[in-house]
């Protein structure tokens, strides 16, 4: 099952250019690292468990559980960061699809600078 984003459309615009930019700092790919090495390390875990240990069962279990939490938390933090990240990019494309376009030629007599030179 697909998880659905974190804040899913509740954050506001600024607070996803703040994710948007957090992601473009060189740290980013340090805490994504970070990340993936927590899940790496409870896989570890679950794989040296000892079978001959007394209850060995449980322990297994336990760790399986921790490990999949890990993995499944991580990867939805990543994920709605990253969603957040293409929503902004999505409605800033959306935002200058929509800006007019002005014919290049008639432009001069639409510019308020041009105006007021005139006037001088």
């Amino acid at each position: 099952m697909k998880a659905k984003p974190l804040l899913h459309n509740e954050l506001t615009p600024q607070k996803q250019a703040a994710l948007t930019a957090m992601m473009a700092m060189p740290g980013w790919l340090v805490v994504e690292e970070l990340h993936m090495a927590a899940c790496s390390q409870a896989t570890k875990d679950l794989l040296a468990a000892d079978p001959t240990e007394q209850g060995y069962d449980q322990k297994v279990k336990a760790l399986q559980l921790r490990s999949r939490e890990r993995n499944e938390f991580s990867l939805l933090i990543l994920m709605s960061v990253a969603y957040h990240a293409k929503a902004l990019a999505a409605v800033e494309e959306e935002a200058k699809e929509e800006k007019p376009k002005v014919n290049p030629i008639i432009k001069p007599l639409y510019d308020t600078s041009t105006v007021q030179r005139n006037k001088s």
